[in-house]
């Protein structure tokens, strides 16, 4: 069994730049997290600026251009949070404090999805067992967990990350984010920054303590 053991917590220093991709409208769950993590942030002064970008239908651009104006904003760190999620700023802390530019440059907290045809949960963390993509669904509590995949739900990254996969293709429109197939599977845009970061030598952790919610909708049917 790998060990699940958290490394020791250091600061990870530097300003955040926070980022969200929105439809037209966003929920008040979110909209109520964002401004409790500015409210919180007046005496810790940890967030340097954000975005709120128009999500297009090529969402893959869409974080794109979000990822050259946090690199053009001087920010060390870039905090993705998707716009249907529910959180607090103690979690955003709790990243930042476990982060480090060096050993642990990509960090997210744990989110699930929700499969309206069956009810079931959706694990948005995958881990490679058996040679297979396993969804992490029921991870060991409060640890540091290495996977293959992870969501962009509330996804900690830092700056060093995007310079050196942009060099590694300087010739590509989009060199960090974009759709792609990886045996036989279809990676979104997501899946695919964190397939191209491990071939870059990264390693990816899941918080498994910062517990993100989901706003998701359903059908009631009496």
């Amino acid at each position: 069994m790998p060990d699940t053991t958290p490394p020791a917590a250091t600061s990870a220093g530097g300003d955040v730049y926070l980022a969200w991709c929105a439809p037209a409208h966003v929920t008040t769950l979110f909209l109520d997290s964002v401004v409790c993590l500015y409210e919180d942030d007046r005496t810790r002064a940890r967030i340097h600026d954000h975005v709120t970008y128009l999500s297009s239908p090529h969402l893959a651009i869409s974080r794109h251009d979000i990822t050259e104006m946090f690199l053009a904003s001087g920010a060390a760190w870039l905090l993705q949070i998707d716009s249907d999620m529910v959180f607090s700023p103690d979690q955003m802390l709790t990243l930042l404090r476990v982060a480090d530019a060096e050993e642990r440059p990509i960090v997210a907290g744990l989110c699930k999805g929700f499969n309206q045809h069956d009810g079931q949960e959706i694990g948005e963390a995958f881990r490679v067992e058996g040679g297979r993509l396993t969804p992490v669904l029921d991870p060991p509590a409060n640890s540091l967990l290495e996977v293959a995949l992870v969501g962009t739900g509330f996804m900690l990254v830092h700056r060093n990350v995007f310079v050196r996969l942009r060099a590694a293709r300087p010739a590509a429109r989009l060199p960090w984010w974009d759709y792609s197939v990886v045996d036989g599977q279809p990676y979104a845009e997501d899946y695919t920054f964190c397939e191209r970061a491990r071939q870059a030598g990264y390693r990816i952790w899941v918080h498994t303590g910062v517990r993100i919610g989901h706003v998701k909708t359903t059908v009631v049917t009496p």
